[in-house]
């Protein structure tokens, strides 16, 4: 067959592949057709036939109801049962269960029902919003502590338990900062309390310790007593332990101006010495404790005076001494009078005034020598004006300071001077 007979007979044969097409589009429109109707069928049975579904929520909180009711009626406490829960299990059509949430449901506890102090069993009721039901709870009832509510007062009593103390220290009876605590809260359980206990465990010690510790409730068989139900007014306290040592120190005196030396004068003090007891950190430092001082210008004579024993804090004579004899005794010394007529008058430059007397008697104490060989002329006293302004006026007596010519080793006045002085001319 000729090329052109070929295409002649290829132009007028039949396209074989147009029918396949036509098949495959008509196969896919099918599908899709039953596919819509699926679905249309699979809507209506979830959304109007949909079979029954169960779904179980976990720990729905159960909310107790009517607590104030329980507490007015019947003066009964609910103690239990705040923040309990149960599980839920609901029924209905899936397509409704589906919006439900476990906000959407309640559980109650209507605890108004009790009538007696102790455990009570008290029935749950539960609700849901929505068309759908509940089925079961894990649990229809739930166990409640209710009693009555009071308040006791209860001594704090601190207790060691173990504690190392070195010799020669010894260990005194702790004390708490809080001698007492209130309880509130069950009475059968405010009963049953003796005291509050603060147990130490201190271990080894050197020196009086302060600790926080716990309180725990005992009861009056020596057991402890839970605080589920009851409330603290303190929960912890702070406790001393108390260490004691003993320290022998001198009593002495001091000296103002010191002038009393072994040479001219005899000090006693009795007790001479006095024993300490206290802390040992305290009494460490503590070498002597100075008695009095003494202002050797004022004792005109020998004397003898009693004074308190003054003792720092924290620490105890073990005698129980609170007081001392101090016996003054002079020696090698004698008293002189002197007529001063030297008064040195100062600050006085703005000032009108006079000096209405212009002699003053001083008495001189010293080593016998000393003092006889003084005059008169070698004694002076002084004045000082300077706090007044020239306006001042009326009759003024002013302390004066005694001075002596070439100051001799020893010697002293004895007693305070004044003078008096007139200012703005008064008389």
């Amino acid at each position: 067959m000729s090329d052109e007979n070929k295409k002649k007979s290829t132009a007028h044969a039949p396209d074989s592949r147009a029918p396949q097409v036509k098949f495959r589009a008509t196969d896919w429109a099918a599908k899709l057709v039953c596919l819509l109707i699926a679905f249309v069928l699979w809507f209506y049975i979830y959304q109007v036939d949909s079979p029954e579904y169960e779904q179980v929520f976990t720990s729905v909180p159960i909310e107790l109801t009517n607590t104030a009711a329980l507490e007015s009626q019947r003066g009964l406490y609910v103690y239990t049962g705040y923040g309990s829960a149960v599980d839920v299990t609901l029924r209905g059509r899936k397509s409704d269960m589906s919006s439900i949430t476990a906000e959407d449901i309640k559980v109650t506890a209507d605890v108004s029902t009790i009538k007696d102090t102790g455990v009570q069993l008290v029935e749950l009721n539960a609700t849901v919003d929505g068309n759908v039901t509940i089925a079961s709870l894990s649990s229809n009832s739930i166990n409640v502590f209710a009693d009555k509510k009071d308040t006791v007062t209860v001594s704090v009593v601190p207790k060691i338990t173990s504690v190392i103390v070195e010799s020669p220290n010894r260990l005194g009876d702790p004390y708490s900062d809080t001698e007492e605590i209130t309880v509130t809260g069950a009475k059968s359980f405010l009963d049953t309390i003796s005291y509050a206990q603060a147990t130490l465990e201190v271990g080894r010690i050197s020196a009086t310790q302060t600790m926080i510790t716990k309180l725990t409730l005992i009861s009056k068989n020596g057991d402890t007593v839970p605080t589920t139900y009851l409330k603290l007014s303190k929960s912890e306290v702070n406790v001393v332990i108390p260490l004691y040592t003993n320290k022998t120190v001198p009593l002495a005196v001091a000296f103002k101006y010191g002038f009393y030396n072994t040479k001219n004068a005899d000090i006693a003090i009795s007790p001479a010495t006095v024993e300490l007891t206290g802390d040992p950190e305290l009494l460490r430092d503590i070498d002597s404790l100075t008695v009095t001082t003494i202002d050797e210008k004022q004792i005109t004579d020998d004397e003898v005076r009693y004074v308190t024993i003054p003792l720092p804090d924290g620490v105890e004579a073990v005698s129980g001494a609170t007081t001392a004899m101090v016996e003054i005794k002079h020696k090698n010394t004698i008293t002189r009078m002197f007529m001063v007529t030297n008064i040195i008058v100062t600050g006085a430059e703005a000032l009108d005034y006079e000096l209405p007397v212009k002699r003053l008697i001083v008495t001189l104490r010293g080593p016998a020598e000393a003092v006889r060989a003084l005059k008169s002329s070698d004694l002076s006293v002084v004045v000082d004006l300077s706090s007044y302004s020239p306006e001042s006026s009326g009759i003024v007596s002013e302390p004066v300071v005694v001075q002596i010519s070439g100051s001799p080793e020893g010697v002293y006045e004895i007693g305070t001077y004044t003078v008096q002085v007139s200012l703005g001319g008064d008389s």
